[in-house]
């Protein structure tokens, strides 16, 4: 091979390397449960598989199973990120507030997560159950960097094009932000009446609360003495 010839090569080695081969994308999976009871559920391998549907094991291999069926447009999960808050609500924000995903913002403003990022959660209530206000911040504070959201469950993604010429998409989206806020307001109403029983239960029956008994009374059989 002559020396003139070489940089042709080297240069259509290079072109057929640009055609062919995708760029990568790095995926992020962020994975959440917000009670300890969901943790201990992680390990249980005898468990129905809808008790741990949840659980930081299945929300990391959910995403990594995605990342693989789709490496052919390039995606790379990224796996530095340890994007993980365990027994941490959504419904209030404390995930936006201190947790992890608060922490994926960061790293999107100061370009450790760069622009055109995925950010993958294994359904949508995993990164907010709050208002749908608060739901529609979160996703305008990620569209700001350019970053697109799957949800593993049900393959879609969402990029800022759903605010224009991929529109049809949002109402998907928001259904899943109505569900999320839903499901959380009956956990909350479950526990709210829950609470109510069991304090008239004490109050009308003696029937003992849960936590510390009291310095002046005395628990046996299930009642205060």
């Amino acid at each position: 091979m002559t020396k003139d010839k070489l940089p042709v090569t080297v240069a259509g080695v290079n072109n057929y390397f640009k055609i062919n081969m995708p760029l990568q994308i790095k995926c992020y999976s962020y994975r959440r449960v917000s009670s300890r009871s969901q943790l201990a559920t992680s390990s249980n391998k005898g468990s129905n598989k809808e008790d741990i549907r949840d659980s930081l094991i299945t929300q990391e291999e959910n995403a990594e199973r995605w990342v693989k069926t789709h490496k052919k447009e390039g995606f790379v999960l990224d796996t530095a990120l340890r994007l993980e808050d365990r027994a941490v609500s959504a419904s209030a924000g404390i995930n936006l507030a201190k947790g992890k995903l608060r922490d994926f913002l960061e790293y999107c403003k100061d370009g450790t997560v760069r622009r055109g990022s995925y950010l993958l959660f294994d359904k949508w209530d995993r990164g907010s159950r709050g208002n749908v206000m608060q739901q529609f911040n979160l996703l305008q504070g990620l569209f700001e960097y350019d970053i697109t959201i799957v949800t593993v469950y049900n393959n879609q993604r969402y990029s800022s094009k759903i605010l224009d010429s991929e529109s049809h998409k949002i109402w998907i989206l928001v259904g899943e932000m109505i569900a999320a806020y839903a499901f959380s307001q009956n956990l909350r109403n479950t526990a709210k009446q829950a609470w109510i029983r069991r304090r008239v239960g004490a109050i009308e029956k003696g029937k003992v609360l849960d936590g510390v008994c009291p310095s002046w009374l005395t628990r046996r059989d299930g009642k205060y003495y």
